[in-house]
């Protein structure tokens, strides 16, 4: 009897073992969630700020060829001069927009790729928040969730 007992204690002791082996697991995980959703929000904040960054920069750029461009212009009609010399800052300039539009090519595509990611993520996150719902209805709360998050960074862009 009493090893019988004893053998019974045992095992009530791995059953409680065992749960609170499977509640770390689970907060282990909803840690690394929580990390992985961070360390998006973060990249989706500095693709914004870089990509505003090169936006403003080329508008700087453009604004600054026009008035060149137009100085330009407005001496050589003083002077009398005709025909069209090109001008070395506005060629610098051209070379500068080319670069800066290449630049925001790359972070925009840096940006649709976090939103399918950020699509991805959210898609798994609602199926497990409403496993009675329709795969239809996953994707649509999963793209509210992606475009609010988005809109949040002030980066509403759709693909």
């Amino acid at each position: 009897m009493p090893f019988e007992q004893e053998a019974e204690a045992r095992r009530w002791r791995n059953l409680a073992e065992s749960r609170e082996g499977a509640v770390e697991a689970g907060k282990e995980r909803n840690e690394e969630r929580l990390e992985q959703k961070l360390a998006a929000r973060e990249r989706a904040e500095q693709l914004h700020r870089e990509t505003k960054t090169a936006q403003q920069q080329q508008q700087n750029i453009m604004v600054n060829m026009q008035q060149v461009v137009a100085a330009v212009a407005a001496i050589r009609a003083q002077l009398g001069l005709g025909g069209s010399v090109s001008i070395p800052a506005v060629a610098q300039d051209e070379r500068s927009l080319a670069l800066i539009k290449k630049k925001l090519a790359g972070l925009r595509g840096q940006l649709s790729d976090l939103q399918a990611a950020l699509f991805a993520e959210f898609t798994a996150e609602v199926s497990r928040e409403q496993p009675a719902w329709a795969a239809s209805e996953i994707e649509v709360e999963a793209a509210r969730r992606v475009m609010a998050t988005l809109q949040r960074f002030g980066v509403a862009e759709t693909p």
